[in-house]
């Protein structure tokens, strides 16, 4: 049996009695300027990121954050302006990508993925059937404050590669401290794991999870030095250990704690 024949039909064809609604963990559109309409280039940005602040608001006022800490704009505007950079850094990387290059535009998933209402399923068999694409993001969800959101996501994700019998990994995560606002403290860190290894005939694809957070000297965070973790590259382990034990302490987070999830995606890609 070939890596190919392990897939599910529906995977493998893309399924036409799958939803066409956009997916609240949809990836980027592959066309973003056109997902809204042929006549309206920037309606997927605009409604995403009108999307973004919108949650990323009524989340704080849910949580209390401005009542609670003074310091509740400069952290919303953290992670405001964090989550939108990122957000645009990925829509710019999908307008230059030129689907008629790699893929067969009759196909019905290249549209979907186009529209950003394929699947992470038909995204995945996108990348076995379309080799010379090299990565695909399969799902993305911002989720400032609130570290349940990502659960229909995730379930998602552990269904497709259950699903397609690849190499479950257990490596270590990978870090990097993507911005800093001294004034805080905080940081915006981004952690990378490596998931699962998929043999195909073309070579081997590998799933991967990123995890955007927030660190902050907020409730948890025990160490009166906080902030030099932050300024010196030579402490970055040390923070790494700390926000790992965090997340095995707290997997759904606490009010206020000082590890806040930012966003999270799931992007496949050929490693060899």
């Amino acid at each position: 049996m070939t890596a190919s024949d392990r897939l599910t039909p529906e995977f493998a064809k893309g399924s036409e009695s799958a939803p066409r609604q956009r997916l609240p963990y949809g990836a980027v559109p592959l066309d973003p300027w056109r997902a809204g309409g042929e006549h309206v280039r920037n309606l997927y940005s605009l409604a995403s990121i009108s999307r973004i602040e919108r949650g990323l608001r009524r989340t704080m006022i849910d949580q209390d954050w401005f009542r609670q800490d003074e310091r509740a704009h400069d952290i919303r505007t953290l992670m405001r302006n964090s989550l939108i950079s990122s957000h645009f850094t990925r829509i710019d990387r999908n307008n230059g990508f030129h689907t008629g290059t790699f893929m067969d535009l009759a196909d019905p998933r290249v549209e979907w993925a186009r529209q950003g209402l394929a699947t992470p399923e038909e995204l995945f068999t996108l990348l076995v059937d379309y080799p010379d694409i090299g990565s695909l993001e399969l799902a993305k969800l911002s989720h400032p404050f609130d570290f349940a959101a990502t659960n229909d996501m995730d379930r998602a994700m552990d269904e497709l590669m259950l699903g397609v019998d690849g190499e479950l990994l257990d490596d270590e995560p990978r870090y990097k401290l993507k911005r800093t606002e001294l004034g805080i403290p905080a940081g915006i860190v981004l952690r990378k794991q490596d998931l699962m290894d998929y043999p195909t005939q073309h070579g081997t694809i590998r799933v991967v999870q990123r995890r955007g957070f927030l660190v902050f000297d907020g409730k948890g965070m025990d160490d009166p030095h906080f902030k030099r973790l932050l300024k010196n590259p030579k402490n970055e382990q040390a923070l790494w250990a700390k926000i790992e034990w965090y997340l095995y302490e707290h997997p759904t987070g606490e009010p206020f704690g000082w590890v806040q999830p930012q966003a999270t995606s799931y992007y496949a890609k050929y490693i060899q």
